[in-house]
């Protein structure tokens, strides 16, 4: 009598999941991790922006960040370290 590879095929799908079930099992709750966030920033900008990026625009290694809208207009916000933004300058 022949194997039938259906039934061999169901079986081993059934042990695969039994052997990922147990793994998540015997990890649950050994691991944790806290993220904190921090309050939301709200960045002017002129009309509905379109593009937005991030770069190091004046070469003091801090991030900086510029949105482009639909009004023609670029709005920069150079980057004061530590999170921190100065205010908008809007070129048109």
């Amino acid at each position: 009598m022949g194997c039938d590879p259906y039934r061999s095929a169901a079986r081993g799908r059934r042990l695969i999941g039994v052997a990922i079930v147990a793994v998540v099992l015997a990890f649950a709750g050994t691991a944790t991790a806290s993220v904190d966030f921090a309050p939301r920033t709200v960045f002017r900008t002129l009309g509905r922006p379109t593009w937005l990026t991030g770069g190091d625009l004046n070469g003091d290694a801090v991030l900086d960040l510029v949105s482009a809208s639909g009004a023609n207009a670029v709005v920069v916000h150079l980057g004061l370290g530590g999170g921190a933004y100065a205010a908008a300058a809007a070129h048109r």
